[in-house]
């Protein structure tokens, strides 16, 4: 059975680690994305360089991305398909970085020697803005409001993203094009229109180009604070493309945009 599969395949450890993220899953139950550093009581000959683990609860003591704890946890390989020809959770973890995820069993202590990387202060930054609109939304909406906004999807409610999936519409959470455009395009509207509360200053200066360079700016910064998953980087790599030939007079919509923001995906994964 899976429960017995998953009990002969755990191991139980201690872990000290530098935490890389912090999810907040529905019923307000933490999950940790850790970069181990050594393992304790046992110590694996094998250990992963990075783990993912569940809390049971809420944390007791708030931590941050680039804080430096200990933690007992509960450790098992990835898991696979749930049935033959479903989607392969091992697959993502792989490419990932996750080596083994589990559940903790005590609260993690916070150790001292945290690492402020540019990662952790992103991260941080995209936690501070989504329980920002939690609080002010509240609620399934404040969750996917979160997830439009800054990509953290973790704490949608099952049902909620259940319903999503069977009517053909959760691809509407994950950022892409839709939420790119929209960015750019308000970004771009919105400074054309204030050019035109100059028309001398408008009729002597290639607005049009300074308004292109407003929106790869804008759409820059929200493909940082979105996470910046594969489909915002081909999104953003195709609105760069075409903001660029804007500043260069040349054709914005051609098919080059495609090749060529796929030739950048490829190259970076």
């Amino acid at each position: 059975s899976p429960g017995s599969s998953w009990s002969k395949n755990a191991t139980s450890t201690r872990v000290p680690g530098r935490v890389v993220a912090i999810d907040h899953l529905d019923r307000a139950r933490p999950r940790l994305t850790v970069d181990v550093q050594a393992t304790a009581r046992p110590v694996l000959r094998y250990a992963p360089a990075r783990i993912r683990v569940t809390m049971r609860g809420a944390l007791k003591d708030p931590l941050a991305a680039g804080d430096t704890v200990e933690v007992l946890v509960r450790l098992r390989p990835p898991p696979g398909p749930v049935q033959p020809g479903s989607y392969d959770f091992s697959f993502e973890s792989y490419f990932d970085g996750i080596g083994a995820s589990g559940y903790v069993l005590s609260p993690p202590v916070r150790l001292a020697g945290g690492s402020w990387t540019w990662g952790a202060w992103i991260e941080n930054a995209r936690n501070t803005i989504a329980e920002r609109i939690r609080d002010q939304i509240g609620g399934a909406e404040g969750e996917i409001a979160a997830a439009l906004i800054v990509g953290v999807r973790a704490g949608i409610p099952t049902d909620a993203s259940e319903a999503l999936r069977r009517t053909g519409l959760y691809h509407v959470i994950s950022i892409s094009g839709l939420h790119m455009a929209l960015v750019a395009g308000t970004v771009i509207g919105a400074i054309r229109a204030l050019f035109a509360l100059f028309p001398v200053f408008s009729a002597r200066h290639p607005v049009r180009k300074y308004s292109a360079a407003a929106g790869i700016v804008a759409i820059t910064a929200y493909l940082v604070i979105s996470g910046g998953e594969v489909a915002a980087q081909r999104s953003y790599l195709m609105l760069g493309v075409m903001l660029g030939a804007m500043l260069f007079d040349r054709a914005a919509l051609t098919m080059r945009n495609l090749a060529i923001s796929a030739a950048i995906v490829l190259a970076v994964s």
